[in-house]
């Protein structure tokens, strides 16, 4: 037996691994992530479909036979693309003994995802599931196993193939553009109309938390910042026509005059009709601007 081995014999056995919480997903379920951390270690394995796994203001596609370890007090969250089948098995784990802080020391502090295909590597997680499933006497006791089981896959790829830990990338420049884009026609299309937060984050499969961060690295605003500005760019277009001023606040989706014009000159500086009138418009739409800034 070489020394590597041997070494890893001694890392291996001389720890215990404790589940302190597992749930699991199933392609049925319908289900949002929300953003958390843990107090433990998460693994987190994909059992059948694909989905997207968001950590540290990153993100990577996740499908079946990818593992996920997230380190204790890591922000994350998953979601899963429309029109799979999404199934995933989540474990937080307590590792215990003389070998604890190698054990940690190898995952490192960042979350991390490797690959774990091989048709042993879905069994033992298949029987993990059953075990949580019917959780028969000494359910528990079979877990632990198969965690210990799991936990020398994990260790095989880490030291055997230097790709087996792809690092969670950074969300790219033009994807968060191409978000950013998406999220502009979303308010155009109901640019009349009050727009929930959390009901267009869940249009676009984000979680509003990350979408705000998308939007704020893209634009330098936050997302509501940028949705208002979004209608205020519509409502300069629109003050190039002949429609009142109060027709445009409502257009825009502005709940009133009064609070139209407030968002109007805090971005432009002027006023509606200040504004109309730059433009030098053949005809300026004759009104009481005091009145209507107070109806």
């Amino acid at each position: 037996m070489n020394i590597e081995r041997q070494e890893a014999d001694a890392l291996l056995s001389d720890f215990e691994i404790h589940c302190s919480y597992y749930h699991i997903i199933e392609a049925e379920d319908e289900w949002i992530g929300y953003s958390h951390c843990h107090k433990t270690y998460e693994l987190a394995y994909v059992l059948s479909g694909e989905g997207e796994y968001f950590g540290n203001d990153s993100s990577t596609k996740i499908m079946e036979g990818d593992l996920i370890i997230t380190p204790p007090y890591c922000e994350h969250f998953e979601k899963e693309y429309p029109d799979t089948s999404f199934s995933i098995i989540f474990l937080n784990v307590i590792h215990t003994g003389k070998q604890t802080e190698e054990i940690e020391k190898l995952f490192g502090e960042q979350p991390f995802k490797i690959s774990l295909k091989e048709k042993k590597v879905k069994n033992l997680m298949n029987n993990l599931s059953y075990e949580l499933y019917v959780q028969q006497p000494g359910f528990y006791s079979m877990i632990m196993q198969y965690l210990k089981e799991l936990y020398i896959f994990i260790y095989r790829h880490i030291k055997t193939d230097d790709n087996a830990v792809p690092e969670i990338k950074k969300y790219q420049r033009g994807q968060s553009a191409e978000i950013t884009n998406k999220v502009k026609e979303y308010v155009l299309m109901n640019l009349s109309t009050k727009i929930n937060i959390g009901k267009m984050a869940e249009h676009f499969f984000y979680h509003p938390k990350y979408l705000n961060t998308i939007i704020r690295t893209q634009t330098g605003e936050t997302l509501t910042n940028y949705i208002q500005s979004i209608r205020i760019q519509e409502a300069c277009k629109l003050l190039s026509s002949d429609m009142s001023v109060s027709n445009i606040a409502e257009a825009t989706g502005f709940s009133s005059v009064p609070y139209f014009y407030r968002c109007f000159i805090n971005r432009m500086s002027v006023t509606p009709n200040q504004y109309r009138i730059s433009l030098n418009l053949a005809k300026v739409e004759p009104y009481d601007e005091e009145n209507e800034r107070k109806t």
